[in-house]
């Protein structure tokens, strides 16, 4: 009976050696898959934050124009619309490739934009490259194409729909906590009537529509000699109403707001004054 226990405890012992080598990674650090937590949902929203709003490779930054002015809320004006169809420049590590068609009445296409004629554009973007910055650096695959209407002359008010997908690889320090992370994310979304002033100094905020998409993100965290690796999959609905935060609601979750200016994510409305 004695023999057969120990047996039984040099058994166990291996199988408890076997399941913490299969949980070790390569560099020796032990690696522990969990369940999300609030702190990862406010990570995931601050990522797709920057994805939307960051001043220079933001969506909205590249709406209507390159985003070369007013904090990318250039003004759409005949003096500054796009005279040429494609166009191709880096910024900040990142190579921006624009190409857009232009459309009359009956829909004829352009190469360039007519005061007297165009009526509509079309634009498709694409992004690659990397950033470095103070809080993070990020590797972007970008790829997005809108539809603009409301483009002559004497149009106010110009509608916006669309879709697109973006997928990051990044190392950042999380805002929140002094928490070192890295993820690989993958967003896709749709852009439903957004409505955008021509008058950018007065109107700088997009006035109304929304976009739907998804957000999938594998993301890593370093706390002393264990990586705690977690995935998020998660629905979202923002909102624009004209003001300079968006309301990001995650299905089955908690609801954030974006500062169209930074790019930052809050989990409460801030006041503008």
């Amino acid at each position: 009976m004695k023999t057969h226990r120990v047996l039984l405890l040099l058994a166990l012992a291996a199988m408890l050696a076997f399941v913490v080598a299969c949980d070790e990674d390569t560099t020796g650090n032990d690696t522990e898959f969990a369940e999300p937590t609030t702190d990862d949902m406010d990570d995931t929203a601050e990522d797709f934050a920057a994805t939307l709003a960051d001043p220079e490779t933001g969506i909205i930054t590249y709406w209507e124009s390159e985003g070369l002015s007013d904090g990318g809320f250039a003004s759409m004006k005949e003096g500054t619309v796009p005279q040429v169809a494609d166009t191709s420049f880096e910024r900040g590590g990142i190579t921006i490739t624009i190409d857009r068609t232009f459309y009359d009445i009956e829909d004829n296409p352009s190469e360039v934009y007519d005061s007297s004629s165009t009526v509509r554009m079309t634009r498709l973007l694409t992004m690659e490259g990397e950033r470095t910055g103070a809080r993070r650096s990020a590797t972007i695959d970008h790829e997005s194409f809108i539809d603009v209407t409301g483009m002559a002359s004497d149009d106010t008010v110009r509608t916006i729909n669309g879709n697109g997908s973006r997928e990051v690889s990044s190392t950042f320090q999380a805002r929140w906590r002094p928490v070192q992370r890295t993820f690989e994310a993958v967003h896709t979304w749709q852009e439903h009537d957004i409505e955008r002033h021509v008058d950018r100094r007065a109107n700088p905020y997009p006035l109304s529509g929304s976009i739907t998409g998804a957000t999938d993100i594998v993301r890593s965290a370093e706390r002393g000699n264990r990586t705690r690796t977690v995935e998020v999959n998660v629905e979202f609905t923002v909102t624009f109403d004209g003001s300079r935060y968006a309301m990001v609601e995650i299905v089955d979750g908690p609801t954030y707001w974006v500062d169209l200016d930074t790019g930052l994510a809050y989990r409460e409305r801030p006041d503008e004054g």
